[in-house]
């Protein structure tokens, strides 16, 4: 870490009554707009050093041609009042969305939405909080 860097938080995963015993949100919306071919799953996360930051990573299957898919993925960062309502009581947001070019060059396509939904499913499923790469801190309030 470079001076003045901050330190990221430890990031907890949060389960409730809609989430499997891993955490993972089956059918968690339409996130990935109109290539979006297969169900989304998501897990959430929020840090106690952080009060307000959630972090939900999304993982579903997308058409990348007409008869081809892969696994589309955003990451949503959220500031918000309430962890339990962060879309309710949001105060700044941002999200990335995936594959880059890079990561889908290096990835084989599959010939079946239903194939690229399992896949996000388990992505989902094997994603851990070391992955998170946000310091949890909105960038203006640095």
């Amino acid at each position: 870490m470079k001076a003045g860097d901050t330190p990221r938080p430890r990031w907890l995963k949060v389960f409730s009554r809609d989430t499997d015993t891993r955490g993972v949100l089956h059918d968690a919306g339409e996130v990935g707009g109109d290539v979006q071919a297969t169900p989304s799953y998501s897990v959430r996360y929020t840090a106690r050093e952080r009060p307000g930051a959630v972090v939900t990573v999304y993982f579903y299957g997308q058409r990348t041609g007409a008869r081809t898919y892969e696994v589309g993925w955003q990451v949503e960062k959220i500031i918000c009042r309430d962890v339990r309502d962060p879309g309710g009581t949001e105060e700044w947001s941002a999200a990335e969305y995936g594959p880059s070019a890079e990561e889908a060059a290096r990835s084989r396509p599959f010939r079946q939405a239903a194939h690229a939904e399992v896949a996000a499913q388990r992505l989902a499923r094997e994603h851990r909080p070391e992955m998170i790469t946000w310091n949890g801190i909105r960038p203006e309030s640095r």
